[in-house]
């Protein structure tokens, strides 16, 4: 008897499951459609043709490469050299694993509403959104470990749910030992992650969990910082060397409270109106509050889950921005550090959402249409407008172009910032058509091209500096990304009217053309 009353249950499960998981897959190709649509119009950026120039070089090469880089840990970049052997080492072969990473993190958080009571529809509600994100969308785009360190939080968070769950079968030592190699490829990832595991851990310590799981999370925890050791000793001195990351990184400068708004904010998306950041944190502030209080029967603490997400979600930020202060002033604080906490926002935000939608009574799939709505509209507007002023990226590719056309009447060309401009240039040229600027530029041609950023004061000098040379500038173009970012490359054409130093060309601003700045 008892038989024949599971047989029904188990498919009705199934029939239930088979269109939400069919949703999924649709949900899955859109994302995928958006972030490959556009793509052959993004041009790579310095940063990922660091990544190609480590992924084609000998493992010895590269961990030396990468150790004296500073920046980030080994691990995404020895995948990507797997993964170029596969797929080659041209624009698209190079930016598959950050592809594929992206599109697996939409499915991955769709299913992640199973976690929560009641939260299928916040999963697929929560996958739709991410898919649209465009931010997430950006950096799904670029060879860089971003895309990856977003997917393997996801990843935390599905571990923290397994070991914490009080029913099924108790965690074995199986799942201890994928919890530790999880949070060591977490780490040697991106030195972030730590903050991220930190709070993955603390919130298994607050919750209500037994204390066998609690003492188990810390000792995956601490084998994993023990793994990282060797790495922390193989850059102790570089970071000597380079006077820690301060030094280094000093150009990222210090962040606003508004650029913490920012990057809560940028989980549904910022709105380009005046007071758009604030109104779209309002909206996923109440919407998390109502995830938090509304429908809970029992205390936080006996809902691991939700505090792991609310944790993971929120300190990671909090941290990093008190840690980019003064006295610390570590200039670590950009929003791509925080990629991870963006789909996790959003799925607390869709579960609020459901939560507000079950105190209506029977107006429930009216509230929940009306706010899905909302919700869709909010993260659409950036993306359909970035998709209108296309490319996301500065168009290296066009400044190629034109580069190659002046190399063919024999002028040559420099760059102020070789490593972020000329490098990216001298890509799409298929050869070194680009130099860097010398820092003696009495042997400089008597007319060149000259490629900088004008609002980089160390840049402008230079350029300023060649003015005072006896250059003037006879026709210049800007290239910028879709939303004119101020910082976008000046390609100018100079032409030497005075050889001796002091003669400043300023006179001869008149006969300077500027062109049309280029855009897509």
């Amino acid at each position: 008897m008892l038989r024949r009353v599971r047989v029904p249950e188990e498919q009705s499960h199934i029939r239930f499951a088979n269109p939400a998981l069919l949703l999924l897959l649709l949900i899955m190709l859109g994302g995928t459609a958006l972030r490959i649509a556009f793509l052959p119009h993004e041009a790579l950026e310095g940063d990922e043709l660091f990544s190609r120039r480590v992924a084609l070089l000998t493992p010895v090469s590269e961990i030396a490469v990468i150790r004296n880089d500073l920046v980030h840990p080994p691990l995404y970049y020895f995948l990507l050299q797997a993964t170029t052997k596969l797929w080659g080492d041209g624009v698209t072969g190079i930016r598959a694993f950050s592809l594929l990473s992206g599109i697996a993190s939409i499915g991955l958080l769709g299913l992640m509403g199973r976690m929560l009571p009641n939260g299928l529809r916040a999963g697929l509600l929560a996958a739709t959104i991410l898919a649209v994100n465009q931010t997430h969308i950006f950096y799904s785009q670029e060879a860089r470990s971003y895309a990856w360190y977003a997917l393997l939080v996801l990843l935390l968070v599905f571990w923290v749910w397994r070991v914490t769950r009080p029913s099924g079968d108790p965690p074995s030592l199986r799942h201890w030992v994928l919890g530790t190699l999880l949070m060591t490829m977490l780490v040697y990832t991106h030195y972030v992650g730590a903050i991220y595991i930190g709070s993955a851990v603390l919130a298994i310590l607050l919750s209500h969990t037994p204390r066998a799981v609690r003492i188990a999370t810390l000792l995956c925890a601490a084998i994993a910082a023990l793994c990282f050791v060797p790495w922390i000793i193989a850059i102790a001195g570089v970071y000597k060397l380079k006077r820690g990351i301060s030094d280094n990184l000093d150009w990222q400068g210090h962040p606003t409270l508004y650029s913490l708004k920012q990057i809560f904010a940028s989980a549904l998306g910022i709105l380009n109106m005046r007071g758009g950041t604030t109104l779209v944190l309002a909206i996923l502030a109440l919407l998390i509050l109502a995830a938090l209080l509304l429908g809970r029967q029992h205390p936080l603490r006996q809902s691991p889950v939700v505090l792991t997400l609310l944790l993971l979600a929120v300190l990671p930020p909090l941290a990093v921005f008190f840690l980019s202060r003064p006295p610390f002033d570590l200039p670590l604080f950009g929003i791509r550090h925080f990629l991870p906490s963006i789909p996790l926002l959003i799925l607390l935000c869709c579960y609020g959402l459901v939560s507000v939608a079950q105190q209506t009574g029977s107006r429930c799939t009216l509230v929940f249409s009306m706010g899905t709505v909302l919700l869709l509209a909010i993260v659409s507007i950036p993306t359909l407008r970035g998709l209108i002023l296309r490319p996301s990226r500065i168009p290296y590719d066009l400044v190629s172009q034109e580069v190659t056309r002046e190399r063919a009447a024999g002028v040559p060309a420099y760059a102020t910032w070789f490593y972020g401009v000329g490098e990216p240039v001298n890509f799409y040229c298929a050869s070194a058509c680009v130099a860097p600027l010398p820092q003696d530029t009495q042997q400089l041609p008597s007319k060149m091209v000259l490629l900088f950023r004008a609002n980089s004061s160390q840049e402008l000098w230079q350029f300023q500096q060649l003015q005072q040379d006896g250059y003037a500038e006879i026709e210049e173009r800007y290239y910028s990304d879709g939303e004119q970012d101020p910082y976008g490359t000046t390609l100018a054409v100079l032409t030497r009217f005075a050889p001796h130093r002091g003669n400043t060309a300023g006179s001869a601003s008149a006969s300077k053309s500027k062109g049309t700045p280029v855009s897509r």
